[in-house]
């Protein structure tokens, strides 16, 4: 399953996704990300998680459910399911790429 570790910054909120009524109010949305279209749609299914910085574990995440296209030009916007087993991970330095990291 495939996995994104992404940073956000403490200035940026991370809100429930208004309306929630399509989803539920467990979803949420990550803001736009400057990824390729194949590897943002290979995420569906697979889990996100969202940290302060690579050395510090996630502070949410859980299965994306949907990625569109943001209004930015090469930048995709996912929308996941927030579970529990989200949070508190950990990955390890290798493999980052400033603020992303994917795991095929």
């Amino acid at each position: 399953m495939s996995a994104l570790h992404l940073i956000k910054k403490k200035d940026l909120t991370l809100p429930p996704i208004k309306p929630a009524k399509e989803f539920g109010d467990d979803v949420f949305s990550s803001g736009d990300w400057y990824i390729s279209e194949s590897r943002a749609t290979s995420l569906i299914g697979g889990m996100i998680y969202f940290h302060r910085a690579q050395n510090r574990p996630s502070f949410i995440g859980g299965t994306v459910i949907k990625v569109e296209k943001s209004i930015v030009p090469d930048r995709f916007v996912f929308f996941f399911r927030s579970k529990l087993e989200g949070r508190d991970i950990r990955t390890p330095s290798e493999g980052w790429a400033m603020t992303m990291k994917f795991i095929p």
